[in-house]
């Protein structure tokens, strides 16, 4: 999987709610889902509390925009907004613990924080 992919990661895992009884027969699939799944997870707390409940009510719920709507008293369009709006957030969150997690690594390895890179050729 492209983990750098989130909307791919989120159409995998709705795939993946419809095949859920294969996934409980074979204990492999079902560790990567449970990985997958808080992986995501960890990356939501950069959602607001509405935000959060409407993106996990509609990827790992399953429900309907409309029926999202009815919950959270708004409506159908703007279930669609905190939709995308979540997404992006997703989208930068996840970037921002990828160049963390790369920075950390140069420093472990010893290599500097930073590359200066050479002047361009004009």
């Amino acid at each position: 999987d492209d983990w750098r992919d989130i909307d791919l990661i989120l159409h995998k895992l709705a795939d993946s709610v419809t095949r859920r009884e294969r996934a409980l027969a074979d204990p492999a699939e079902q560790l990567l889902r449970k990985e997958m799944i808080e992986s995501i997870r960890s990356l939501l707390h950069c959602l607001g509390r509405k935000e959060r409940g409407i993106f996990e009510a509609f990827f790992f719920d399953q429900l309907s925009p409309a029926v999202i709507a009815s919950m959270f008293q708004t409506s159908t369009a703007n279930v669609y907004n905190h939709i995308a709006n979540s997404r992006r957030k997703v989208k930068q969150e996840r970037m921002r613990v990828q160049v963390s997690l790369y920075v950390a690594s140069r420093r472990r390895s010893g290599l500097p924080r930073s590359r200066t890179l050479a002047p361009p050729p004009y």
